[in-house]
Formats: structure tokens, sequence, C-alpha cells
């Protein structure tokens, strides 16, 4: 999915009249929803999402960069789950799941959580709270871009701001096919967080189930031998 550069066009284009609010904010509503359906792909079959995160701390020493980047991608199948990126990694199935943990090269074994496709990782933290704000707020503006594309700023409802410190929540979408490029959320004071941006590069559903694919991503080959990748790595077994 190609993101899109708006930093130019907001400075010029008009915001979307009081009165098309309405249409604006069923636009987003149907986006979030889009996004947020993945559950699992049909027999035979995989769900593929890819999306760069990149968070702005407020709080950190003069002499440490505040942006942290990461590239974050989602394979799911029929009966399990992958979460890689350049921190952590996760490999669950029905009988095992594995956390990795890169900079300590440290890998964790454990029992499944009951759902594989109900686990949380990052991504959660921008998307948590969506349905709630949406649900809680007439401030709404809508900017375009260009003949396909908009910008949605919602601001949500002084309790969700005293209580979850988030100023407003812009999305970057599709007006058409109801697609979201990016998504950014600008928090309060004094979370820890300045904002936090994701670009959604790939979103691919029930696409043919690919063996070396898979096989690539899992901790231990078939031969019961552990992957190459990870030969480095400590194990530590918590399995219940």
């Amino acid at each position: 999915m190609k993101s899109t550069c708006i930093t130019i066009f907001l400075l010029v284009l008009p915001v979307v009249a009081q009165g098309e609010q309405g249409d604006c904010k069923q636009r987003i509503v149907i986006s979030v929803k889009n996004l947020q359906k993945i559950g699992k792909p049909e027999p035979g079959k995989v769900h593929h999402l890819e999306f760069n995160v990149e968070a702005t701390a407020r709080y950190t020493p003069s002499n440490v960069n505040n942006m942290t980047k990461s590239l974050v991608d989602i394979t799911i199948t029929n009966d399990q789950y992958f979460y890689d990126s350049d921190f952590l990694s996760i490999w669950t199935d029905q009988q095992d799941q594995f956390m990795i943990m890169h900079p300590k090269k440290l890998i964790i074994k454990s029992k499944p959580s009951k759902d594989i496709q109900k686990i949380d990782y990052r991504q959660q933290m921008i998307m948590d709270l969506q349905d709630r704000i949406l649900d809680n707020t007439d401030n709404i503006n809508c900017q375009e871009i260009d003949m396909s594309n908009e910008l949605i700023t919602i601001q949500p409802n002084q309790k969700i701001r005293d209580s979850h410190f988030i100023d407003k929540i812009e999305y970057t979408l599709d007006r058409k096919d109801h697609a979201i490029h990016e998504v950014t959320v600008y928090y309060l004071e004094p979370y820890k967080l300045i904002k936090q941006r994701v670009e959604y590069l790939a979103l691919e559903t029930n696409i043919p189930y690919s063996t070396d694919l898979i096989d690539k991503k899992r901790v231990y080959e078939a031969n019961g031998l552990i992957n190459e990748k990870y030969k480095n790595y400590q194990i530590v077994d918590q399995g219940r």
C-alpha cells in the first residue's frame, strides 16, 4: 500500500463543511471496521498484514533519539499466528507459543492463549479505543488530500482525554475503497509518548498458503532442530 504525502496539501485544502460530518464519520467507521474484522482465514489460505510503527517518546535523555521505528509483519493461518518486528517476534499455534526478544537474544516458550486470533500487540495501542472514541465525539474534521484520499481528524470527548491522554487521532484513508493508509495518535502530557504513527503497507486476505513462507518463521524446523537464525538465542521453557 502506497503511503500518501499530505504535508503540503493540508496547508491549502479546506475543511469539509459542518453539514458533511455525518458522511465523514460514516466513512471512518466503515474503514476502521474493515481493518478490525480480520479473523481466521479460509482453510489453506493466509492473511498477511504489514505496517510501520513510528513512536515519538516524550521523556528521553538529551543524548538519546526520542523516535523509534519498527517494521511489523503479521501472518495468520487457520491455526497459527506469526508476529514479526525488529524488537519482538511471536509464533503461536495450538500447542506452543514462542516469544522472541531479539535485543536480548531470548526465546520464551509457553502454552498458547485460548484464542490465538485475539492476541494484542503494538498496533493495539492505536486500535483499542477507536470504537469508544468514534461513539463519543462530534468533533470530526475532513480534509481532501487529492481526488481519492482524505485526512480525517477526530478529537475525543473530555472523559477519554482525561482517562487515556489522547488529544486527537488522524486517519489518512481512501474514500472509495475505505482503506486506511495511516493512523497517527497524538497524546497529552504526562503520557510517555508524544505521538505514534502506523503506516499500513500491505493487507492481504485469504492468499494461498505457502509452506516456505511459514517454515522460515518457525522457531524449530520440521526436523526438530532450532531454526538457524535462532541458534545463538537462549530458550526458556515456561510450559504449563
